[in-house]
């Protein structure tokens, strides 16, 4: 059943792209249509029965064309190389089994997520109303509903609701970043398999945990790769999707924006008559939610108001509290980890050291700001202040350490395929 889930979902998403962007380039980048138009319709309230009945006439659809088509000779899914899709279904196996044989336990997945999805699987719809309840409030409301809108269409789509078969929605996120990572062109396939299962690996249990965090961290490093390569209409539907994935996405869409802004300053009115539907298109999904957001007085606990501010001046003057943010923002294992991990590396590839420096310098002073960000949050949030950071410091920076560790691989492997 869960295997079969996840093959659902990548079907049901990619005639959904194949139909509406024909011209589409990439598996990726239909997956990714196809997720942007059926989000839409349920942020438009339309029911999850009727959503899945027009995915599945859409694959007979695509199917009848396929059959039709005497000449169609492309295939989005190439498997010529199949040692390296061996090896990425080696890597991907143990993270899809806990998927699919950990039910939801861990706070976010079981309150927030999926307590969410639940909510949307038994309304049959986006219920705003129940979002709005008092008693729902510990849960989060606000938060995007991209995952919760995937897991409440797999559980219609097996028929019942369960502690597993929606999780499977996750295994669908880990696969669509390989599918993106196969779009970059400047990395062999040996390094794609390298990054995958070096993300994989050093995010872990984030994988599968039923937490976000790990999910922004490997589509902010993805949005960063297309980036470079100048591939900008999958950047945009890559950049424009972490909104739709956790709050924090916001933050790191706006980043990766201005980087894009200052890169090509120069071409910028070609590329606003180019792409300014598709921009508008992967936009409309995070101005719809905060509409509706609005609209139903769903506000966030961190909000700021007259209470933060005066918490802001007290823990500021504390040097016990101020201490304390700065200790686990700035001097983390993790954080320490990352440092080592660039110095090492520019220690063994000292030909290419200057080059690693002026490639990640913008990434540098970005993961400064974004960390000050969060010693905010800490300073003005109404919770205690030492139980906020033990329970989210190490997940929030995670698209942080990833993208520190992710953009130095990728300009060593960049470096090393320029000389051969």
């Amino acid at each position: 059943m869960p295997l079969a889930l996840t093959l659902l979902s990548f079907l049901l998403f990619y005639c959904c792209g194949w139909v509406f962007s024909p011209k589409a380039s990439s598996a990726y980048f239909k997956l990714l249509i196809g997720l942007y138009l059926t989000h839409v319709l349920f942020l438009f309230t339309v029911p999850l029965t009727w959503i899945l009945l027009f995915l599945c006439s859409l694959v007979v659809f695509v199917a009848y064309k396929t059959l039709r088509s005497t000449n169609n000779k492309k295939n989005d899914f190439k498997i010529s190389d199949k040692t390296t899709w061996l090896i990425f279904l080696v890597i991907l196996s143990p993270f899809f089994w806990m998927n699919a044989s950990e039910g939801i336990s861990h706070w976010d997945a079981r309150s927030i997520w999926f307590f969410h999805a639940k909510i949307f699987y038994h309304s049959n719809q986006l219920d705003l109303n129940t979002l709005s309840l008092p008693s729902v409030k510990f849960s989060h409301p606000y938060y995007p509903t991209l995952l919760p809108f995937i897991s409440a269409l797999l559980a219609k789509g097996q028929g019942f609701w369960n502690e597993y078969g929606p999780k499977i929605s996750l295994s669908f996120f880990h696969v669509l970043f390989y599918l993106g990572l196969r779009q970059c062109v400047k990395l062999s396939s040996k390094q794609q398999l390298l990054i995958f299962g070096l993300s994989s690996l050093y995010l872990g249990g984030w994988m599968w945990n039923g937490y976000m965090d790990g999910y922004l961290a490997i589509f902010t490093l993805l949005s960063f790769f297309f980036l470079k390569e100048k591939q900008f209409s999958h950047f945009l539907a890559t950049a424009l999707l972490l909104p739709q994935i956790k709050d924090e996405g916001i933050i790191l869409a706006v980043f990766l924006l201005c980087l894009f802004l200052i890169q090509e300053k120069n071409d910028l009115r070609l590329h606003i008559k180019q792409r300014w539907k598709l921009a508008a298109f992967v936009v409309l999904p995070t101005i719809l939610w905060k509409c509706l957001k609005t609209y139903a007085g769903l506000k966030s606990y961190l909000a700021l108001n007259s209470e933060s501010l005066q918490r802001l001046k007290e823990r500021s003057l504390s040097s016990t509290d101020s201490l304390d943010i700065f200790r686990n923002l700035y001097l983390s294992e993790q954080f320490i980890f990352c440092v080592a991990f660039i110095i090492a590396c520019s220690l063994v590839y000292k030909n290419i050291w200057m080059e690693i420096q002026k490639n990640n310098f913008k990434i540098y002073i970005f993961c400064f700001f974004y960390i000050s960000i969060f010693a905010f949050v800490f300073l003005t949030t109404p919770m205690t202040l030492m139980w906020h950071i033990s329970t989210s410091v190490h997940r929030l920076l995670l698209p942080v350490y990833t993208l520190l560790i992710g953009s130095t691989l990728y300009t060593i492997c960049h470096s090393q395929n320029s000389k051969t």
